[in-house]
């Protein structure tokens, strides 16, 4: 599998993440849209969105590698930010720094603010598409 990441002359640099990627591989993965709830089923950090982005992160992690792939694999990661202003961020990014450390996808990806999420209580929600093998 490989994952050439392109940041293309003519297009501003990004920061944390990339503007295009081609993936070449035979699997893909597909995640479902991950949120800040523990192994328990109970939402962490009411209100806190890098503690429920530390969550949703591990969360996603765990879910990418029982399929075999890790954070490295991701060609695409999609990110959902209830009430999301420039602020947000920071927070998001810190959370996912808190659970994932360096291995912080840096991959095509989009940060979209919406107005609630299905969780109750739930400020973010991340979904990636990996490609391995």
């Amino acid at each position: 599998m490989a994952l050439e990441k392109l940041d293309p002359t003519g297009v501003h640099e990004p920061q944390g993440y990339s503007h295009a990627v081609i993936a070449t591989g035979t699997r893909t993965v597909y995640t479902a849209g991950q949120v800040g709830v523990d192994a328990g089923g109970r939402l962490v950090g009411d209100g806190d969105l890098q503690a429920q982005s530390a969550q949703a992160f591990a969360n996603l992690r765990t879910g990418l590698e029982a399929a075999g792939a890790t954070l490295a694999d991701v060609a695409h990661l999609r990110i959902y930010v209830v009430g999301m202003t420039p602020d947000s961020l920071g927070p998001v990014v810190g959370g996912a720094l808190e659970a994932v450390g360096a291995d912080f996808p840096v991959t095509a990806a989009t940060m979209i603010g919406v107005a609630s999420l299905i969780e109750a209580g739930a400020l973010i929600e991340v979904e990636a598409v990996a490609v391995i093998d």
